[in-house]
């Protein structure tokens, strides 16, 4: 299988990530993983007034619904994709952002506040399958100079996040933490661009041609997608 096979069948990428989220949250432990999973997905469903989350999780809700929509957007319009594999596809933004988010919120927190932050083997692995949901996209990925400026400027706000002590928005309002939500909220933001905007550029930049089985390619078509990318 090459990487057109997973742009036509993406159910293939997605079945094998599932089974090990499934895996890990099958699993009983301490860490009641798979509770954390359940209401944040009902928080996701019922939106910021009937999840119960933190006071960023209306930020997170927002962009977690704005990029599934936009993504799902341009594959209907840029894929042969039905609407199933349009949305399993759509649905791997959000799931990969957040991810990718807490992995490098966590991580951050480890080096900088370590009790806290300590976590067991089990919750590492539960993170780490919870991020793979959104390797659905990455055959649909195309990498530019923004994607690399925006994977750069993450990286050096959670350095600098950590540097400046971690301030934690549970510490208060914005007015008593101000630091804690300017760091917060703008990479949380760069973690749905991290993962949308590679998906778009691929989109815009190839079209139905590079999203489509190689069968399936007019030859009319293929011909002006080459002198596309030649430009």
């Amino acid at each position: 299988m090459n990487r057109a096979t997973f742009r036509g069948r993406p159910e293939l990428l997605l079945g094998i990530t599932l089974l090990g989220f499934l895996a890990v949250n099958l699993v009983p432990g301490p860490s009641s993983v798979g509770l954390f999973a359940r209401s944040f997905t009902w928080a996701l469903l019922t939106g910021p007034a009937g999840g119960g989350q933190g006071p960023i999780f209306p930020v997170t809700w927002t962009c977690a619904w704005l990029s599934f929509a936009l993504a799902l957007l341009y594959l209907r319009r840029g894929t042969s994709l039905g609407w199933l594999r349009a949305l399993a596809v759509a649905a791997g933004v959000p799931f990969g952002a957040t991810g990718v988010f807490e992995i490098a919120y966590q991580i951050t927190g480890v080096l900088v506040q370590p009790v806290p932050f300590a976590h067991a083997p089990l919750q590492w692995a539960w993170l780490a399958s919870w991020t793979s949901l959104g390797a659905v996209t990455l055959p649909f990925w195309r990498l530019d100079r923004r994607w690399a400026w925006v994977a750069t400027t993450f990286g050096a706000g959670f350095v600098l996040w950590g540097i400046a002590g971690f301030p934690q928005v549970t510490w208060g309002n914005v007015t008593q933490v101000p630091e804690a939500y300017a760091f917060n909220v703008p990479l949380k933001v760069l973690a749905f661009v991290l993962m949308l905007l590679p998906v778009l550029v691929g989109l815009r930049r190839t079209g139905v041609p590079a999203l489509a089985l190689e069968s399936d390619l007019a030859p009319t078509r293929v011909t002006s997608f080459r002198g596309e990318e030649g430009r």
